[in-house]
């Protein structure tokens, strides 16, 4: 009988998201301090601390949002239900609603971009199978 493969860490997950980190983050108001707190989720040693970790980061987003004139729901994150979680508050509404332009309107709900769907560097070079993932 076969045994599972250790899980990776997240750290070790998301190194290659290095780049994210260090150069689109840090061009955010305040990306610094969003380093160090997705940092944090990285070292995190257990799953709380983890999750605290993460909705500090969603409540510096949420900051960010509001200061370029984006609707906000302060907090960001709520109890989820009544496990111990940490969920996102529902922020799709506020946003939408901010839309004036009616050529953004009449996008379908839901469409994508294929960065948003895979991360599977062969299907994101390949403009047929970009086309494919997001049913074009």
């Amino acid at each position: 009988m076969h045994s599972a493969p250790p899980r990776p860490s997240a750290a070790s997950l998301l190194a290659a998201y290095g780049k994210w980190l260090a150069h689109s983050a840090a061009r955010l108001p305040g990306g610094t301090a969003l380093r160090i707190t997705v940092q944090e989720v990285l070292r995190a040693p257990e799953r709380r601390s983890r999750q605290s970790a993460l909705a500090d980061a969603v409540e510096q987003l949420d900051v960010v949002q509001g200061e370029q004139g984006l609707s906000t729901l302060s907090p960001a994150t709520e109890p989820f239900f009544d496990r111990p979680h940490i969920g996102l508050r529902e922020m799709t509404e506020l946003v939408t609603a901010q839309i004036r332009d009616p050529a953004v309107w009449v996008l379908p709900v839901g469409a994508d971009t294929a960065e948003q769907i895979s991360d599977n560097v062969s299907v994101l070079v390949d403009a047929d199978a970009r086309r494919r993932l997001v049913g074009g």
